[in-house]
């Protein structure tokens, strides 16, 4: 299959387009064809060499993906959880960059109706690591308040988007006045540049 693959470490002008061992079908998983993917730090320190992947995952970057199911382990098909063509977005150990991903099927959701494919393939890292961290974790609630540091990444904008729907009042940092305001933007009450 083809997936972006990188030989040595670098800047982004060691990423080439080349040919990579499909994935195998493992029990408990999902196949999908990816139909997108995004780019999060992890990815960038593993293309630079400061970031091995896990062990057993691929050395395939993209920790996301949105895709379409094209097969299903044996174990899952009497399940009824998905069906082949269900058009899903999952959160990965890596290999979102590739044509074909296999992935456990725990890890895979619905693409939101308002959300749509290319989008939803930038979703599952940054939502679910925001979720966690405020509602799983710091039981956030509305209401309440919450300081986000670093409003203006990927890992800030979803945080304020999900407090702010929780009902909470939201304060966030973020490194210049354009992305406080792309901060305020998204909902936060006050949005302080640390900078000035």
């Amino acid at each position: 299959m083809k997936a972006v693959i990188f030989e040595k470490p670098g800047d982004e002008s060691v990423l080439t387009i080349g040919e990579a061992d499909r994935p195998a079908m493992e029990p408990g998983c999902v196949r999908l064809r990816v139909h997108s993917s995004a780019v999060n730090r992890a990815d960038l320190l593993q293309r630079m060499g400061f970031y091995p992947p896990p062990p057993g995952a691929s050395p395939i970057l993209g920790l996301e993906a949105c895709g379409e199911i094209t097969e299903l382990a044996p174990d899952l098909a009497e399940t009824g959880a998905w069906r082949l063509g269900d058009t899903v977005m999952a959160l990965l150990s890596g290999g979102g960059y590739g044509e074909e991903v296999v992935v456990d099927a725990r890890h895979v959701m619905p693409v939101p109706d308002q959300i749509g494919s290319p989008d939803a393939g930038a979703v599952p890292e940054v939502f679910l690591t925001a979720y966690l961290n405020l509602v799983i974790l710091g039981g956030l609630r509305a209401g309440e308040r919450v300081l986000i540091h670093g409003g203006s990444g990927g890992v800030g904008t979803a945080a304020i988007q999900i407090a702010k729907h929780l009902g909470a009042r939201v304060w966030t940092t973020a490194g210049s006045a354009e992305r406080a305001s792309r901060c305020e933007g998204l909902g936060a009450d006050v949005a302080i540049d640390y900078r000035s």
